[in-house]
């Protein structure tokens, strides 16, 4: 065997009969890579020198975790990365060899995202003009590397009921005789930003000038990061199934920059994440249960799915290479998947998060999903009194009792395996420029903003009465936020769910299906569906530990990849970790491998649409309004009642439509102004009755 430093083209000097024991993980089922246990060179002068010195107490130099180098014996031939963990002089230098994953995980582990980027900014943007024009640009969603859309932000301003009053970031829309109108409305003629021009608004009591370019960010698209990503690392991102499928296509990373043109560049730092470039590969890990397959002579990575493995070939056959028969072990307990991000946004609009969905579907029999938005909600009746005009009715309401960050997990007795996302969803909220009663207007709500560049400062104060430019800020770190950008009519929108449609203030338009996945844990296309039902089957069925000692010929050391099915005897399974000795006698090496049948009886977490079932019934609001005299009124004991929305406790059926009952009764009297004067006065009833839903 020969291991050789790259840099000096020098072999390293070892002792007679050395020999690496590897070990080969499966890259989706464990946390580190391929890579040798620990072995010692002798301490010569060379070694010495090619290590840098690592038993000098008085070197100047730190000793590289990461030294080039290849491995030869025979036909097997790798690059590798050479790790120093200790020396001692005139004894021995202990080092450690990663290869393929291992070596790429070695070399991400300590770089940030910032360091990767360092002062780049956008090409072409010099000014607030150029920068505001190169976010026009990104509107039509053509362009390759960044997208645009509104989202909201929390400055802290609250309606005078206390609900907050957000702004936002990329506000978009018409411009209609003076006014502006966020929503599809097709009165206008001139679609642009809002802060596309200078604007004054209230902070804190105090008017204040916003310069143009204010309040507006492109955001990075995740394929373009992540190209970039591997380019600093001296590899080449292939094809993949994120770069070749809608919405991936179009996923970006979503910032909270309020002032990344104000400066007139926008400096790429602003745009990206606070994190290490391996946090940011585990969003997409465990986000979509895919990994990072690098080739270490290509120097390319290609990416893969887990959900692809169970029906994949078996790479090959490891029955002729037993030295012993397998040792079975079974699991004390089979498990089941639970899916979530490590952080949500604090304000979830007084939702509560269920434990599972079956505690969800159990509070709530008639729970339904909004495909548009992402979450949990049961329908439910308001009374509503309009007035002398239209009198008083019942409409519709929807109780949101999830969010769409809600964590998937079916529930019951079965233990949880956790995999949690080191991300932060965003989540839809109502929109409202004028009061506390949020319109039809959703966008996606990101969290408090970040002022990286500029403070906002009262106008005509001694300063400038524009921005104030500060080299520091407090804002907290930005987490990484999925989103799909997308144009429709128009107008660009940003989404975590499949479904869209124009948002209008003057038409209710049907929701649009927009492409077959969604960032969202739960729902029929949601990411456990998508990515993740595959494991959890075997997670409730199979994966028993199988050990087998094995003798490897040097063909398969090299190349059996250790993330596809292998077969032993008619059965497939997967890699755990295979071990195998480079160098010396080759001798045989106990690895572990995992079942993939389905044991019976095989138990299967339910789809969706078993668990938040479609209904075929409905509740139908009834009301009648009568004239009652002024002592009626007044000795009515329902005078001057209000009331809650009515969320019906029972899932509608044909057994209550069947009955013909009247359920959730209501009663109200009410005294109103008369539309000639003086007062009238009514009762009001309103009840509920169960039929079946009419067909469209």
């Amino acid at each position: 065997m020969k291991i050789v430093n790259t840099a000096s083209g020098k072999a390293y000097q070892l002792k007679p009969g050395t020999q690496l024991e590897i070990e080969r993980t499966n890259p989706f089922l464990n946390e580190w890579g391929e890579q040798s246990l620990p072995t010692e060179l002798p301490d010569t002068d060379l070694n010495r020198q090619l290590t840098g010195y690592p038993d000098m107490i008085e070197n100047r130099s730190k000793v590289s975790a990461d030294i080039d180098c290849t491995i030869q014996d025979g036909d097997y031939f790798m690059p590798a990365r050479q790790a120093i963990l200790e020396a001692q002089r005139h004894e021995k230098i202990s080092t450690a060899f990663y290869m393929n994953e291992g070596s790429f995980f070695a070399k991400i582990a300590d770089v940030s995202l910032q360091e990767i980027f360092g002062d780049e900014t956008i090409p072409g943007v010099t000014s607030v003009a150029e920068g505001i024009n190169f976010c026009r640009s990104l509107v039509n969603g053509s362009h390759p590397e960044f997208a645009i859309f509104p989202v909201l932000i929390d400055t802290g301003d609250t309606f005078d009921n206390g609900k907050p009053a957000y702004k936002q970031i990329n506000r978009f829309g018409t411009t209609y005789e003076g006014s502006f109108i966020d929503s599809a409305s097709g009165l206008g003629s001139t679609l642009d930003f809002y802060n596309a021009v200078e604007r004054e608004e209230t902070v804190d009591d105090k008017t204040v000038k916003i310069t143009a370019g204010f309040y507006m960010s492109p955001f990075i698209k995740a394929n373009y990061l992540l190209k970039r990503i591997f380019q600093y690392f001296g590899y080449t991102l292939l094809d993949n199934f994120f770069t070749q499928t809608l919405p991936f296509t179009n996923m970006v990373f979503i910032n909270t920059c309020a002032d990344a043109l104000v400066n007139g560049t926008i400096r790429m730092v602003n745009l990206i994440p606070d994190c290490m470039c391996n946090t940011l590969l585990d969003v997409f890990r465990k986000r979509f249960f895919c990994e990072f397959i690098p080739n270490e002579i290509t120097r390319t990575v290609q990416i893969e799915f887990f959900k692809d493995i169970p029906v994949q070939e078996a790479s090959c056959d490891l029955s002729p290479y037993l030295t012993s028969h397998p040792l079975i072990s079974y699991p004390e307990s089979y498990q089941q998947l639970s899916l979530s991000s490590e952080e949500i946004l604090s304000d979830n609009e007084d939702t509560e998060s269920a434990n599972s969905l079956a505690d969800l579907v159990a509070k709530y029999p008639s729970v339904e999903y909004n495909q548009k938005y992402g979450y949990f909600f049961r329908r439910g009746f308001w009374y509503l009194n309009f007035g002398w005009l239209v009198g008083p009715r019942c409409i519709p309401v929807e109780g949101k009792v999830s969010a769409s960050s809600m964590r998937y997990y079916a529930g019951g007795d079965l233990p949880e395996k956790e995999i949690s996302v080191p991300d932060l969803q965003p989540e839809f909220r109502g929109y409202s420029t004028w009061s506390g009663s949020y319109s039809a207007l959703h966008f996606l709500f990101v969290g408090e903003p970040r002022y990286l560049n500029s403070a906002i400062i009262e106008a005509g104060a001694t300063t400038p009465d524009t921005t104030e430019i500060s080299d520091t800020s407090s804002n907290e770190e930005l987490k990484p936020m999925l989103a799909f950008a997308y144009t429709l009519a128009g107008y660009p929108r940003g989404t975590i769910t499949n479904y869209g449609a124009p948002e209008s203030i003057l038409t209710a338009l049907p929701d649009i299906r927009l492409w077959d996945y969604s960032l969202c844990f739960n729902g029929p296309e949601g990411l456990f569906e998508k990515f993740y039902r595959s494991y959890d089957d075997l997670l409730r069925n199979s994966l028993h530990n199988v050990r087998v000692s094995l003798l490897l010929p040097s063909n398969l050391k090299l190349s059996i990849p250790s993330h596809l099915p292998v077969l032993l005897g008619n059965q497939r399974l997967l890699i755990n970790s295979l071990n195998y000795q480079i160098g010396g006698e080759n001798e045989p090496l106990e690895s572990e491998l995992l079942t993939m049948k389905l044991y019976e009886p095989v138990n299967k977490a339910p789809v969706f649409s078993d668990i938040v079932t479609s209904q075929d019934y409905e509740w139908i609001a009834h009301s009648e309004n009568t004239a009652i005299t002024v002592s009626e009124y007044s000795s009515s004991p329902y005078k001057d009642l209000t009331f809650d929305p009515i969320y019906p406790s029972q899932r509608p059926s044909a057994e209550l439509a069947a009955s013909g009952k009247i359920y959730y009764e209501r009663i109200t009297c009410i005294q109103e102004a008369g539309f000639s004067g003086g007062f009238a006065y009514y009762k009001h009833r309103y009840w509920l009755t169960c039929q079946k839903k009419q067909s469209t």
